[in-house]
């Protein structure tokens, strides 16, 4: 499951976020910084980061 939020404000416990410019705000979230449409690569990179979060957290054991 993912949760997405879309938001005008930055997020302080965001995993990653997606914007036109880097919010300072957003230190220990990953940025992936589009300026126009994403192109396939772009896109994937973004799929492959979601995917990563999700399996860690899947399968992490505190």
């Amino acid at each position: 499951m993912v949760n997405i939020v879309v938001s005008h404000e930055a997020v302080p416990q965001a995993d990653f976020y997606i914007s036109d410019i880097e919010i300072a705000g957003l230190k220990n979230a990953t940025p992936f910084i589009w300026s126009h449409y994403p192109d396939e690569n772009e896109f994937n990179k973004f799929i492959e980061k979601a995917t990563d979060l999700t399996v860690h957290r899947m399968t992490a054991t505190d």
